[in-house]
Order: C-alpha cells, then structure tokens, then sequence
C-alpha cells in the first residue's frame, strides 16, 4: 500500500473461497505480507495478534481493518480480502466478516498511516461502497470501485 497525501494504494485485490475464521484470516493476511514484504508469516502473524488484541480490527457491517505498523517493515503495504462466505471475527457488531482492508506500514509512517486507516474506514462504512463491493466477485470490478474512489490498485489476482 503506497500512501500519499490524497490517495491509498491496495498491492492486491483477492477473492477468497476457502478461510472461515479470524486465524485463517491473519495466516491468509501474514502470507501475502511475507511475499510482498519479505517477512516471515511467523512475525506478521505476531504483529497482528498483537494488534487485535490492543483494538479488535472488526469495524461492523462484516468489515475487518486489520493494520500494524513495525520498523521491520520498509514500505506501506495494502492488501483488500473478500471472503466468499463471511467469516467468524470479532468485530463491533459480533456479525462474522467479508470485506477485510490489510493494511501495513514503517513505524516511521504513523501520519500517514492513520490518515489512510481513516479513509479506509469512512469508505467501508459506506453502505452503497460495501454494497457494491458485495455484488461483485470479479477482482477487476472490485479495481473498479476502489479506483472510482480515488484509492490506486496494482496487482490483481482472483
């Protein structure tokens, strides 16, 4: 995920038919991490326990916004999950989760980490975004929507 002033940058877009729970969730999450980023899962999947437990990453409406920050990471890294079937997470609501925004970023990137977490969030919160989101199980269009909102994508893959 590339942070600029105005924009949000999501490294991947993935459709996902297989994980079911919040510890598959953060394995899925801590693969992508480690292939992008060159950490281990291991760590990832540290950071991220970590950070669920200081602030459950489940905002409600089947939204999850996972992120963590460590200086072991050199660059801000954005990865949109959606899960064929919702998952069992804890979340605000207690509803399971589909749509899950992975954010990671350098320690020395807070300013910019929170104002894309804050964007992010207004985005998912939106009823007709999520909605949209829901319709679609084309990563392409998913690309789409997020572009239409001025958030950048890269690299695809169902």
């Amino acid at each position: 995920m590339i942070m600029t002033k105005n924009t949000i940058h999501f490294d991947r877009i993935k459709i996902d038919t297989r994980t079911h729970n919040a510890q598959q969730i953060f394995q899925r999450l801590s693969t992508e991490a480690q292939n992008a980023l060159g950490l281990s899962s291991k760590d990832v999947m540290h950071l991220l326990n970590e950070a669920e437990k200081e602030s459950p990453s489940g905002i409600g409406n089947g939204v999850a916004i996972p992120h963590i920050q460590s200086e072991s990471i050199t660059k801000p890294f954005g990865f949109f999950l959606k899960l064929t079937k919702p998952a069992i997470f804890k979340s605000l609501d207690d509803l399971p989760v589909d749509l899950i925004a992975f954010m990671a970023s350098p320690k020395d990137g807070l300013a910019h980490s929170l104002q894309s977490l804050s964007r992010v969030t207004r985005l998912l919160r939106d009823d007709s975004f999520r909605g949209a989101l829901r319709a679609t199980h084309d990563p392409a269009k998913i690309e789409q929507l997020f572009r239409n909102q001025n958030i950048e994508t890269a690299a695809i893959a169902a």
